[in-house]
């Protein structure tokens, strides 16, 4: 097992429920819709630097594993979302969907206990079958963002599968 899989929150693997993303133009986007690809979750507020930081390097996983089948998704939760997305995208650069949706659906989805603060950003990785894998929250304090980018790249290698790794690009 490799060390990303310490940080592995309890009960997993598990299979994802249905979640819906709302969209700031009003439409939405279900979770089910990306079966079949690996999806890394990004629970955000749209004020939170750390989140901000986060949002940046998913663009680039995005950008370096997307033809392999990474999907990359933000949901922000915090109050006014829907209204403060458009400013959020232009400056992290996301070029992933951002959403956002209410904290009760986000809490159980993560099954995260509704009296413990939900620390942002929190990441969720999903397999191609629907499960989750890994789910990890905090800021840039804890162990896992020191090595966000190494860790969250091992990640989605494990989830590509050794059939799908091809060398990356160095930036």
């Amino acid at each position: 097992m490799c060390a990303a899989a310490a940080f592995a929150a309890g009960n997993l693997p598990r299979k994802a429920p249905e979640f819906v993303i709302k969209l700031p133009n009003g439409g939405q986007k279900l979770l089910s819709q990306y079966r079949g690809k690996v999806v890394v979750m990004e629970f955000l507020l749209t004020t939170c630097p750390h989140c901000k930081g986060t949002s940046r390097l998913m663009t680039r996983l995005q950008a370096d594993y997307g033809s392999r089948g990474l999907v990359c998704l933000g949901v922000a939760i915090n109050d006014g979302a829907q209204y403060s997305i458009p400013a959020y995208v232009k400056e992290t650069g996301a070029n992933f969907l951002v959403g956002y949706s209410d904290r009760d659906p986000v809490l159980g989805m993560l099954q995260h206990p509704a009296n413990k603060s939900l620390l942002v950003p929190r990441l969720a990785f999903i397999d191609r079958h629907g499960m989750f894998r890994f789910d990890h929250g905090g800021g840039n304090d804890d162990e896992f963002f020191k090595n966000e980018e190494k860790i969250m790249r091992s990640l989605i290698e494990q989830m590509l599968g050794p059939a799908h790794r091809t060398p990356i690009k160095k930036k």
